[in-house]
């Protein structure tokens, strides 16, 4: 019993903190097409988190794009979405208006003033309509709380 709740009180925060999500329930919103996931999927790659920790640096980047027949944005792009999903609450959705309004990664969003950032979103949101709401300052101000948690592991 006591070496259960050792490491419930040791883990907790890394459940709270972490979300993935498979690649098939994404693919939709990362424009990926059931080829790309299989070709992922049959190379070990099979949910948003694989998909972030084997491509962590721009050097690792441009060899799985050849590797794998994609586009270097476009590997690029799916990445910082998914390094933003690490974040509870923040799915596909929320991780496009985050993108398209120019916070690509963890490392950016700790350092973001969110009183902009909402004003920014809004604008977002309105130009591509990626999400049925925009978050307000309060999910924002808990979004970076955790984001201040997380390990910056995009480089």
């Amino acid at each position: 019993m006591f070496k259960y709740l050792i490491f419930l009180i040791i883990c907790f925060p890394v459940f709270i903190f972490s979300s993935n999500y498979s690649l098939e329930d994404i693919a939709t919103e990362f424009e990926m097409n059931e080829n790309i996931v299989k070709n992922l999927s049959d190379n070990g790659i099979k949910n948003t988190n694989e998909l972030l920790n084997s491509n962590l640096t721009a050097t690792i980047r441009v060899k799985n794009s050849k590797k794998y027949s994609i586009k270097i944005d476009k590997l690029h792009y799916w990445v910082s979405l998914c390094d933003l999903m690490r974040i509870n609450g923040i799915g596909s959705s929320a991780a496009k208006l985050l993108y398209y309004s120019n916070v690509k990664s963890i490392s950016t969003f700790t350092k973001t003033d969110l009183e902009k950032l909402e004003k920014t979103l809004e604008e977002t949101n309105k130009k591509y309509n990626f999400a049925p709401f925009t978050p307000n300052l309060e999910q924002l101000q808990n979004w970076q709380k955790q984001a201040q948690k997380l390990e910056n592991i995009l480089k």
